[in-house]
């Protein structure tokens, strides 16, 4: 019987850590399929077509969101056929290996002095935030408003619904 009793007291830290990595490698039972992503390194022909449009700032004019009635649009295209719906202008489009990406593409309507410095992607099965960073390009805030373009090339998701969270010189910004 003591020997029983011996055996079974230096089988209980094993089990206790066996049990307590299942914990932790489980995250106790949570299924979180929450994650960030920041847009991949574009090639040069992707940012020149992309730079070239921004350029113009208005998105009709560019050959995107032509039958877009508000000022705030957000595209989510995982493959050429999409892209190629969504561009009706003149310019070569770029070649996208979407097996690989997703790429965003979408117009918001603010100050002309906006310039985007950084995004990310909060992914959360099929609906992501979209983090956008933006700052004034100088210290005279310009009053004219007009639709800013912004996009961003992602490691290839699954996401069907797109929400925007907007900042403005470091704090959030609501239209």
């Amino acid at each position: 019987m003591r020997k029983k009793i011996v055996e079974a007291l230096l089988l209980m830290p094993a089990t206790l850590v066996l049990i307590l990595s299942t914990f932790v490698l489980t995250g106790c039972g949570d299924n979180d399929d929450t994650f960030s992503l920041s847009p991949t390194d574009a090639s040069v022909q992707i940012r020149d077509f992309f730079n070239s449009i921004n350029a113009l700032s208005d998105m009709r004019i560019s050959g995107f969101f032509e039958d877009v009635d508000c000022k705030e649009a957000t595209l989510i295209i995982n493959n050429e056929n999409q892209l190629r719906s969504a561009y009706t202008g003149a310019a070569q489009i770029p070649q996208v290996d979407f097996s690989k990406y997703t790429l965003i593409i979408g117009q918001i309507y603010e100050s002309a002095s906006w310039t985007l410095k950084k995004q990310k992607m909060v992914v959360d099965g099929e609906d992501a935030t979209l983090f956008l960073y933006y700052e004034t390009t100088n210290e005279a805030v310009v009053a004219v408003q007009t639709e800013i373009f912004y996009w961003g090339l992602y490691p290839k998701t699954n996401v069907q619904n797109v929400k925007l969270r907007i900042y403005y010189n470091g704090k959030e910004f609501s239209n």
